[in-house]
C-alpha cells in the first residue's frame, strides 16, 4: 500500500527516508558493481568508513558540501551537468 502522509511535517520525514534509502541503495550498487570494499569506497571519497557505513545503514551523517557530493556522485543519486563556457557557445 502507498504511504499516506498527511501532515508537512510526516511528508518532509517520508521525503528524507526516500532520499537516504536512494543514497544507500546507489552507494551498495556502486559497491557491487566495481566489486569493491567499503575502505576502497571510503578512500575514494576521502572519508572514514564510519561515515559510510553509517550512510549505507539510513542514518544521517554530516560531512562537508564537498565530500557531501562526492557521494551523492558514486551512488548515482546525483549526476553532474556539463557546464557551458562563454567561448564555446555556437
Amino acid at each position: 500500500m502507498p504511504r499516506v502522509c498527511l501532515t508537512a511535517s510526516q511528508r518532509e520525514a517520508a521525503k528524507k527516508a526516500d532520499q537516504t534509502k536512494a543514497l544507500a541503495d546507489g552507494l551498495m550498487v556502486h559497491k557491487a558493481l566495481t566489486r569493491s570494499t567499503f575502505q576502497d569506497m571510503a578512500e575514494q571519497l576521502d572519508v572514514d568508513v564510519k561515515i559510510l557505513r553509517k550512510a549505507i545503514k539510513g542514518e544521517q551523517v554530516y560531512v562537508p558540501l564537498e565530500k557531501a557530493l562526492n557521494i551523492l556522485l558514486m551512488s548515482g543519486v546525483v549526476e553532474m551537468k556539463k557546464e557551458r563556457r562563454a567561448g564555446n557557445v555556437q
